[in-house]
């Protein structure tokens, strides 16, 4: 977005005969002597990373031990090495420098390891641009605009491999950002080398490798032309086809500083003289209005109403009859608009619109919400998206995603009462492995087989409930479930089982960490990978749980730097979050059994004053439990019937137990008047002797209490 700086490298810095550096009149004008013989003090450098190597800084522990090895080592090695090695640098950035007085005696040692450093790699070292590891797999991406964020980044490169660290930051006083990327594998910046920029969101971003010398970086915009007069709007991405059929590496439209606006002419860069001046031979039209080419010195001298060389602004056509406001910070203002770098927001509840949405400190209006049934249960999560692509708006889309609250069952409990099911399933995600997530997924993807063409043409519902449905037909097919009844409960709310399931992601990943220190030759690019994912959800934890922590850890964002001190510094913080989230747990466990163990104790109290029959059946611990009767049997001696309507088997089944038992008015004076049926099972036993219970109801004698008291333990 900035103009570039067409120099001459080779310029001096005063180009005056009579002049001297200090801007004076040289007294001596006398002409220089032609020079037959120059000597110049050739200087080629090479850098390793001492602490890369472990083998090697096992058998010399110190600097010191270090540099004479490698003096003693080189002098026998290569002819030309001139025995000067130094140490530069600290942790990470530390770096063994060798000097050579050949280039081919450098190259020589390049890439090739030695017997006495086994692990020990020296690189090419440019000593004006120092180097660290990361910069091998690393690319600086330029002209980033501000309402280009660090996570519209993230999403747009990682196509390109897997990133370690992406940091977007901003000069003073610049009205575009850059960022830094790493990847963990060189070849996924190896594209880059001839490719010069990517387009993201309608913007052209530069790219540049982080291993490249200043004059490689500078050569990458040496070579540029002006393409002016464009009509209005016009954005990076409606140029691109200048890259293809003019030879073009970039071409980029600057915007205006105050309103970010895009301006009426094109940076276009190329790769060498030739190329752009076989481009600025042709004419270029751009729907049906031809542009002009020009240098990018005389950007000065272009009008920014129309973008035409030599116009006046104050008798432009395109001129505005309005005045328009400025401001003493224009970049400040730019990054308070698209909000960069900006401090936390304290609002005022009573100033604040009701249309306005507060989320993650963002806040933006909101206009319209579009609010769909299958998603009021299961859209649990809301983020406020950056508008990126129309710089002129200030509102931003909220967006809310599915979470894993959309498969806890496979039908909703007013669903199943609606279609009369006695029964559902629920996902045990207790038990899930890692294959079976693996499977999960894999079907999902296989299931959603409509074309984007034709998924975009959709209404919204009707993608809400395609997506539903196949995500539950792939865990109705993979996913571990159980049946369970319409009156089923969780045995625990669902923050203490969130919680549960953080504890024991934490003691999975440090038990693997425990393994990766214990055998470290298995350390490969599948734990960057994996660790980039565990690093996201760690970072979840730590914000949803900040005010368990009495400080947050600084989490590194590859676990090769953790390699130095053997993961030690890892796992200690780990250990402390872990710890931390355990002692959450027990307390959350310990208050969910107290609450449980009153809401049963008010239940039976209740009981006892609206529902004794239920209150004894509670206080016995024992259940209810019916027979269902679908048809009725009734012996008749003259005409016996079979009862199947639910109505009459009903009233013969009262009928039954009101009438085969008549209870009598008056109870029986004794045992005789009984029913022989009765009176002979409620008989006295002849060989019981009735004497047996006189001496029940007598109190116990003075023996009878010294013995009893004798006979207790002590």
């Amino acid at each position: 977005m900035h103009a570039p700086l067409h120099k001459d490298l080779q310029q001096l810095p005063n180009a005056s005969p009579n002049l001297d550096t200090n801007g004076a009149p040289d007294g001596d004008l006398t002409p220089n002597p032609v020079v037959t013989l120059a000597l110049t003090r050739d200087d080629f450098q090479a850098a390793a990373a001492p602490n890369a190597a472990p083998e090697s800084l096992k058998t010399f522990p110190t600097n010191k031990a270090f540099i004479e090895a490698v003096n003693n080592l080189f002098l026998e090695t290569y002819e030309s090495y001139t025995g000067k090695a130094r140490m530069t640098g600290s942790g990470e950035a530390k770096r063994l420098v060798i000097h050579f007085s050949t280039a081919e005696a450098r190259d020589l040692c390049v890439g090739v390891t030695h017997s006495v450093f086994p692990d020990l790699i020296f690189h090419a070292h440019d000593p004006r641009q120092p180097r660290s590891n990361d910069d091998l797999w690393a690319i600086q991406v330029t002209d980033i605009p501000f309402f280009i964020k660090k996570d519209n980044l993230m999403a747009y490169f990682k196509k390109f491999g897997n990133i370690t660290s992406c940091r977007l930051f901003s000069r003073p006083n610049a009205k575009v950002q850059q960022a830094r990327i790493v990847y963990d594998h060189a070849d996924s910046i190896a594209r880059f080398t001839d490719q010069w920029a990517v387009y993201c969101f309608s913007t052209c971003l530069r790219i540049t490798p982080c291993f490249y010398t200043v004059d490689q970086k500078a050569a990458r915009r040496q070579y540029v032309a002006t393409l002016t007069q464009l009509p209005p709007n016009v954005k990076d991405i409606n140029l691109a086809p200048l890259t293809r059929d003019l030879g073009a590496k970039a071409v980029n439209v600057p915007l205006f500083l105050n309103s970010y606006k895009l301006k009426r002419w094109a940076y276009v860069t190329f790769n060498s003289q030739e190329t752009m001046d076989a481009a600025m031979e042709q004419t270029v039209s751009f729907q049906g209005k031809v542009l002009s080419w020009s240098s990018p010195d005389h950007t000065n001298k272009l009008c920014h109403r129309c973008g035409k060389l030599g116009c006046a602004l104050n008798f432009c056509p395109f001129k505005q009859t309005r005045g328009r406001s400025r401001t003493r910070d224009p970049v400040a203002k730019l990054k308070e608009r698209f909000n960069v770098n900006q401090p936390l927001r304290r609002s005022n509840s009573n100033a604040v619109n009701s249309r306005t949405f507060h989320r993650n400190d963002q806040i933006t209006r909101v206009n319209y919400v579009w609010s769909c049934p299958l998603l009021k249960g299961f859209a649990l999560t809301a983020c406020i998206f950056d508008a990126q692509d129309i710089c002129t708006s200030d509102h931003n889309p909220v967006i809310t995603y599915y979470d894993r609250s959309l498969l806890v069952a496979s039908t909703k409990l007013a669903r199943a009462r609606q279609l009369k099911r006695q029964t559902r399933r629920v996902f045990k995600f207790d038990s899930v492995t890692d294959t079976q997530w693996t499977e999960f997924t894999d079907k999902a993807d296989a299931l959603c087989d409509v074309l984007p063409s034709t998924f975009s043409s959709w209404h919204i519902n009707q993608m809400c409930e395609y997506l539903q449905s196949r995500i539950l037909k792939a865990a109705n097919a993979t996913l571990p479930s159980s049946t369970v009844g319409n009156n089923y409960t969780p045995k625990v709310p669902k923050d203490l089982e969130i919680l549960t399931q953080h504890y024991r992601f934490l003691n999975r990943l440090m038990h693997s960490i425990r393994l990766l220190r214990k055998y470290p030759l298995s350390y490969s690019v599948a734990h960057e990978h994996k660790w980039s994912t565990h690093l996201h959800r760690l970072q979840n934890i730590l914000q949803l749980y900040k005010k368990v922590f009495t400080f947050i850890p600084i989490l590194p964002f590859s676990l090769s730097s953790c390699r130095q001190d053997n993961f030690k510094s890892l796992l200690d913080n780990l250990s402390n979050i872990s710890k931390s989230l355990q002692g959450l747990h027990l307390l959350q466990e310990k208050e969910f059994q107290d609450s449980s163990i009153r809401a049963h104790l008010d239940d039976r109290n209740n009981n006892f004053e609206t529902d004794l029959s239920s209150f004894i059946d509670s206080a016995l611990s024992r259940t209810r439990r019916c027979i269902t009767l679908d048809r009725v049997f009734i012996d008749l001696p003259i005409r016996p019937q079979l009862l199947t309507d639910p109505k009459d088997i009903d009233d013969a089944v009262v009928n039954h137990f009101q009438n085969f038992v008549p209870i009598k008015s008056t109870p029986p004076v004794s045992i005789d008047t009984l029913p022989d049926r009765w009176s002979s099972t409620y008989q006295p036993m002849d060989d019981v002797s009735s004497s047996i219970y006189d001496s029940l109801i007598n109190p116990p004698t003075l023996d009878e209490w010294l013995s009893t008291v004798s006979s207790t333990p002590n």
